[in-house]
């Protein structure tokens, strides 16, 4: 029998143990690299087939991130940004389902690391929990990318925006096996046509081609990834791996905002 640490700064670490079918996880993640990460991920579901304290968050997940081989600490950023003109207000301390949406975001990053921080003014969300400055102050998403990976001390970093409210743990979770998986620089999903920038692991190393080109005035993410590795999780693979691509839709505008509501009303969304 072999016990396995879960746990989180929102409840207390527990020890989970495996059942009868451990020996098949241990092979699957001895020899998990020659699977892909959906793959990977639905096999080791099937051999465990538990739950955790929580009740949403699939010990098997846990598995993965505490026993792949190779380094596993990971650190999350969440971006809150800034006042957004089209919402009239600071989108990250607007409230959803009776929170605001820095703390689910944050709380959501904590499912899978101790080592959660904030990227935005420490005088605005200190409050909430560490908080980094941009160094390249009102350049957007990269802006909050580079200073995050400046301030990290792990390979692999969830970038987090927000604003995603229906982002799941168990989508993280899959997202870091993928990135676990894979010597991409980023890796990142796809969804609607578009790159998925701000729900994606970014190693240490893109903080130099992100503070290249900020220092020469360009703002884009992608623009920087024909230069770089960059692991694309596309539709069929989410899909396949049993998640909803409708969990990417950002909150823009008052519009989205009362739908989201509408939703989490009638829809409660787990974590």
């Amino acid at each position: 029998m072999i016990e396995l640490p879960v746990g989180s700064a929102t409840w207390p670490r527990k020890l989970v143990r495996a059942t009868a079918q451990e020996e098949n996880v241990q092979q699957l993640l001895r020899h998990g690299n020659k699977l892909s990460p959906a793959n990977l991920y639905g096999r080791i579901h099937d051999a465990l087939e538990l739950q955790s304290a929580v009740g949403y968050f699939r010990v098997g997940l846990a598995l993965i991130l505490t026993s792949m081989p190779g380094p596993s600490p990971l650190t999350a950023f969440v971006l809150a940004g800034g006042k957004s003109t089209r919402m009239g207000s600071d989108k990250a301390l607007m409230r959803l389902g009776g929170q605001p949406l820095i703390i689910r975001a944050l709380a959501l990053a904590k499912m899978l690391t101790d080592e959660v921080n904030i990227v935005g003014d420490p005088e605005k969300f200190g409050t909430f929990g560490k908080a980094v400055q941009d160094i390249y102050a009102a350049r957007g998403p990269l802006g909050g990318i580079h200073a995050a990976l400046r301030h990290s001390t792990t390979d692999h970093n969830l970038i987090l925006g927000v604003d995603l409210p229906f982002v799941t743990s168990s989508f993280l979770s899959f997202l870091v096996l993928a990135a676990k998986s894979s010597n991409a620089m980023v890796t990142l999903p796809s969804s609607g046509g578009y790159l998925q920038t701000l729900c994606a692991i970014y190693r240490k190393e893109f903080f130099r081609p992100a503070e290249s080109a900020l220092a020469a005035g360009r703002n884009k993410i992608d623009a920087l990834f024909p230069d770089i590795s960059v692991r694309v999780i596309d539709e069929p693979e989410i899909l396949a791996a049993g998640f909803n691509i409708a969990m990417f839709r950002n909150l823009n505008t008052p519009e989205d905002w009362r739908t989201a509501e509408r939703e989490f009303e009638t829809h409660p969304q787990h974590l």
